[in-house]
């Protein structure tokens, strides 16, 4: 069933426009009394259509549907890696659940964001993140915050359970971590190049715990869609 995220309501009726409105018209031609799924606010409603006009769609709610959100928020954050991967990563963690990524210079980092360029990356890192969650039925879109250079600011982005992925911390598995109980957790991946000594002393003090995920040395794209995996399967969600 399509899924939409929508902010227009009038009387119980949602209304599409612009990009949602010529998906469901002329993409996938949706028609009158067809079911659709509408986000409004962090909550699902079913809908059925019930006019197509030529620039707008009206659905009717017909209920409200449970929220598929994990009881676990999550904050990703993330060494920015190179474009087409940091995409990737982008739509597969907002399909794995995560609430927040901040995106993270660290002293190895190959990508670095101009600051100029700033408000424009995180607009289309948003797009990503919002058609991801259409696609996987979310009922929240991952908030994207502002990159962060100084590794003091993470502070702010602490959960009640703080990790850093790190693969010279072979003493402390994940699968023990997780198996504990928690509410909120905030989990740092590095960049292509890692963490070095230094910073992952500077995440200490913060109170960030050093975590392997096994004998591999995995890509740092495929580190934290790994943890998130392993989340979701530990919680059985």
């Amino acid at each position: 069933m399509h899924y939409y995220f929508v902010n227009e309501i009038t009387n119980n009726n949602f209304i599409l426009k612009n990009e949602n409105f010529k998906h469901a018209a002329n993409v996938v031609k949706l028609k009158v009394g067809e079911e659709i799924v509408c986000n409004y606010h962090e909550q699902s409603f079913l809908c059925e259509i019930v006019l197509i006009a030529t620039d707008h769609l009206i659905a009717q709610q017909l209920k409200q549907l449970p929220s598929t959100e994990a009881p676990i928020k999550t904050i990703a954050i993330l060494g920015i890696i190179r474009e087409q991967k940091w995409d990737f990563v982008l739509q597969k963690l907002t399909e794995l659940g995560v609430h927040a990524i901040v995106p993270t210079i660290f002293k190895r980092s190959v990508v670095k964001v101009e600051p100029k360029a700033i408000e424009k990356k995180i607009l289309r890192w948003t797009k990503i993140c919002e058609d991801a969650a259409e696609q996987s039925h979310r009922s929240v879109v991952p908030i994207i915050h502002k990159p962060i250079i100084n590794l003091q600011e993470l502070e702010q982005y602490k959960s009640e359970l703080n990790l850093v992925l790190w693969e010279d911390a072979h003493q402390k598995p994940l699968k023990s971590t997780l198996n504990s109980q928690f509410r909120s957790l905030s989990f740092i991946v590095g960049p292509e190049g890692g963490i070095e000594q230094k910073e992952i002393e500077i995440l200490a003090t913060l109170g960030f715990e050093t975590v392997s995920l096994g004998q591999r040395i995995l890509r740092a794209e495929t580190a934290s869609i790994a943890l998130l995996s392993a989340l979701n399967y530990e919680k059985e969600w």
